[in-house]
């Protein structure tokens, strides 16, 4: 069986671009942006970020400081009581 090569002539359909530029990312340490809403564990995005967990923590951040120990870059507890 032959090599088959193909080619595509549309353009390039990119969500996010890299930092700076209108270039797609093509690297996985490349900073990226979007200018539209994102959803992480849903399909529709209503908010800039917009996370749907079913897990304890919707977000959890660790900001490793010179001393190599956590730091909290974010953290924020909802909790849901009810007072009668």
């Amino acid at each position: 069986m032959g090599k088959i090569t193909t080619t595509s002539d549309g353009g390039i359909d990119a969500d996010f671009f890299e930092e700076g530029t209108t270039n797609p990312p093509d690297n996985i340490n490349d900073d990226i942006y979007t200018l539209g809403n994102v959803a992480i564990g849903k399909n529709t995005a209503n908010y800039p970020l917009d996370i749907d967990a079913t897990s304890f923590r919707g977000i959890n951040s660790i900001v490793r400081g010179t001393d190599n120990t956590p730091h909290y870059g974010v953290y924020s507890e909802i909790a849901c009581y009810r007072y009668g």
